[in-house]
């Protein structure tokens, strides 16, 4: 009751002054206290974002003062451990006023939200992946983003947060770092004996993604990123995954729209599907449920071929 009090004392419609107040008393670092202890409340934790977004509300000086505190450490930290959909949304709201005309601490939230996508709290990662989406045009990508956005943002079994994963690595791929990002998708696709259902969640979003850079990209982008790094061999070797149908049908439709965007290797693919060639491209998803054992072996083989000597 009393930071709601707080809240509605120093609303920014009268209120300044008394936000001046309230920051040099240093009573801020007691509220972002009270928020990072472990039996606070979400309540009262979402009454202590409340007064955070009030205090924000205030200039750009109160939003430094903020960060400064260490504002975004804890309420990142607090994201990470709730379920909580009014904290998340709050904290959302107040991470955006605080990133917003304030290009001095932008960085500062950038990283914050990358550290967030390991987290256990789905929609503190969706989240994260949201915002990292509409901040990254005003900061410089750095490559430590590729990782953790491929193995927890690809590797998630929610299908909004593998969706804004895919998305941001979209966009990424127009940047400077695009290089890592490759890598990192790459490296998603190749599969081992230990693999958990995860691993195959994360495998099957990495080639959808393929799918989708071939769609976006010019055909001699294309050419370049994908034909050149022997995407073909990679994507049979995806196709012939039959311990995961989705990996499958993926990398069939991912082959049908390498073929209708750069023709010139169609003959490659069919040659390698054999008698599974009679579906291609016009039927591709009836390549993976007619496919045999012995015929995955004989894709696996041929794909396997294609990348000898073949760096990730």
């Amino acid at each position: 009751m009393i930071l709601i009090a707080i809240s509605r004392f120093i609303h920014p419609v009268g209120g300044l002054e008394f936000v001046d107040e309230l920051l040099d008393s240093a009573a801020i670092l007691t509220v972002l206290e009270m928020i990072s202890l472990k039996k606070t409340s979400d309540e009262d934790r979402i009454q202590g974002v409340d007064l955070l977004q009030c205090i924000s509300e205030n200039g750009i000086q109160a939003k430094e003062i903020l960060c400064k505190s260490g504002c975004i450490r804890v309420i990142c930290e607090a994201l990470a451990v709730t379920e909580n959909a009014e904290l998340v949304e709050k904290s959302h709201k107040l991470l955006v006023g605080i990133s917003t005309g304030n290009p001095k601490y932008l960085s500062h939230v950038y990283r914050a939200f990358i550290a967030l996508l390991p987290c256990d709290s789905p929609g503190a990662v969706h989240l994260a992946l949201r915002m990292l989406r509409s901040v990254q045009y005003e900061v410089e990508p750095i490559k430590e983003i590729a990782a953790p956005l491929i193995q927890y943002g690809f590797g998630s079994m929610h299908g909004e947060i593998r969706y804004e994963a895919r998305h941001l690595a979209l966009d990424l791929l127009k940047t400077d770092i695009a290089p890592h990002i490759y890598q990192a998708i790459y490296k998603a696709m190749i599969d081992c004996e230990e693999w958990i259902t995860i691993n195959f969640v994360r495998q099957a979003c990495a080639v959808k993604m393929i799918d989708e850079i071939l769609m976006t990209f010019p055909e001699e982008h294309l050419q370049k990123v994908l034909v050149e790094k022997c995407i073909i061999g990679r994507l049979l070797l995806t196709l012939a995954c039959v311990k995961y149908k989705e990996t499958q049908k993926n990398s069939a439709l991912a082959l049908s729209t390498l073929a209708i965007r750069i023709p010139s290797v169609t003959p490659v693919i069919t040659s390698s599907l054999g008698t599974l060639a009679e579906h291609f491209p016009d039927d591709a998803k009836m390549i993976f449920t007619k496919m045999t054992e012995d015929e995955a072996e004989a894709i696996r083989t041929i794909g396997k071929g294609m990348l000898e000597g073949q760096q990730l």
